[in-house]
């Protein structure tokens, strides 16, 4: 089976090695993925756990996961809404503490058990960055697949 491109997630990166279902409907591909809000979750983690500053596709991805409006994020970030439109958009790098707080935002909402200090230990960003993300399902679970460099 052929990988899947899944962009409808908003990030332009992520790729599905299985998990999903090809549906043939009046000449047009359709896919189906298996337990989307699992895949959603393991996306997050996988963003959360990156050693690079987030990039603006990455800040609307889990802005959006959280459930918050661009005005909701700027509100606890203490910056305006404009502001999260440029991170977003990759008109403005965010700041890195600006960018620990949007993480730790996430983590809250998905209620990830580690340890802040772990955290923001990993968190002193350095330069490498993955082009592409590729998530398999095993026994109906999504997580992240090692790829090497």
């Amino acid at each position: 089976m052929e990988r899947y491109h899944y962009t409808e997630c908003g990030l332009s990166n992520v790729f599905l090695n299985n998990g999903f279902e090809v549906i043939e409907f009046e000449g047009e591909k359709a896919y189906s993925i298996h337990d989307a809000e699992g895949l959603h979750k393991a996306i997050g983690e996988n963003i959360l756990n990156k050693t690079t500053l987030l990039s603006g596709e990455e800040i609307r991805f889990l802005r959006k996961e959280s459930e918050l409006s661009q005005k909701d994020l700027a509100g606890i970030l203490g910056v305006s809404d404009q502001s999260v439109a440029h991170y977003e958009k990759g008109k403005t790098e965010q700041s890195q503490a600006v960018d620990i707080i949007i993480r730790m935002r996430y983590a809250s909402v998905i209620s990830v058990s580690k340890d802040i200090f772990d955290y923001l230990e990993r968190l002193a960003l350095d330069e490498i960055d993955r082009l592409e993300i590729e998530f398999s399902e095993e026994d109906g679970h999504w997580a992240s697949v090692a790829m090497a460099a």
